[in-house]
């Protein structure tokens, strides 16, 4: 009896020493990522939280050239329409920079020019530059591109998500597309045209880069941000939780 007492009690410390020891592993295996913000992830996002530089970046460079030589960010020139000089330009059509930097593809091999931290503002914007996928660029466009089509393959879609869905029809009473609002207004900003009740052709340069800023934020980062925890719920009773692409 008291031999058998003597193994149980053994077996059990036995167990009692393997969960510690899983336990252990199991701290050690969730502290290899960084923390962000003071948050731990279980899976690495090192790049997908690189597109705070593509941010950074574009809120940064919004200058390029207005005329001859006034840097948009240089308010200390006189504003002249004709001339187009000046933070608060207010003349016809003034496209921001853009085409002949970060020109990715469909790869993360850049088909011609450079992608710099001083690259134009709207490229970065369009096609991405330092948040990379498996095989292609992260970009901040596509957050807000094909926002009707945007889904898990299972569970609730994009724009079915009762958060987004209720921006969507805010919005499209404002007389833009349910679904492409925030890459619509973000592009009417940069092209200086006009989106469903809103004409960037005619208001200043401070309007349009406070609207780019701000905009990029609000409308296509923050409903993307519900969509990834919408994605992260579907994947998770889906049965895959690390498809974090």
């Amino acid at each position: 009896m008291l031999a058998r007492n003597a193994c149980l009690r053994t077996r059990r410390a036995g167990l009692c020493l393997i969960l510690a020891m899983g336990v252990c592993f199991l701290d050690v295996a969730r502290a290899t990522f960084s923390y962000f913000g003071g948050y731990e992830p279980l899976t690495n996002v090192t790049e997908h939280a690189e597109i705070d530089l593509d941010l950074i970046n574009i809120m940064a460079n919004l200058g390029g050239t207005c005329g001859a030589s006034c840097a948009l960010k240089d308010c200390s020139a006189t504003s002249i329409a004709v001339d187009g000089t000046g933070c608060n330009y207010d003349g016809s059509i003034l496209e921001f920079p853009s085409g002949d930097t970060c020109q990715w593809g469909n790869d993360k091999v850049l088909d011609s020019g450079t992608c710099t931290a001083t690259s134009n503002a709207y490229d970065i914007w369009l096609q991405g530059q330092n948040s990379e996928k498996s095989s292609a660029m992260r970009k901040i466009s596509a957050f807000a591109f094909g926002a009707a089509g945007k889904s898990s393959g299972h569970g609730v879609d994009y724009k079915n998500n009762k958060y987004i869905a209720i921006m969507n029809k805010y919005w499209k009473s404002k007389g833009l597309d349910e679904h492409t609002w925030g890459y619509d207004m973000i592009k009417a900003a940069f092209d200086g045209t006009n989106v469903g009740h809103m004409n960037f052709g005619t208001v200043g340069r401070d309007f349009r880069k406070e609207a780019i800023q701000k905009g990029i934020v609000y409308l296509n980062v923050f409903p993307y941000v519900i969509w990834e925890m919408q994605d992260a719920v579907n994947d998770c009773n889906g049965g895959d939780a690390t498809n974090n692409d």
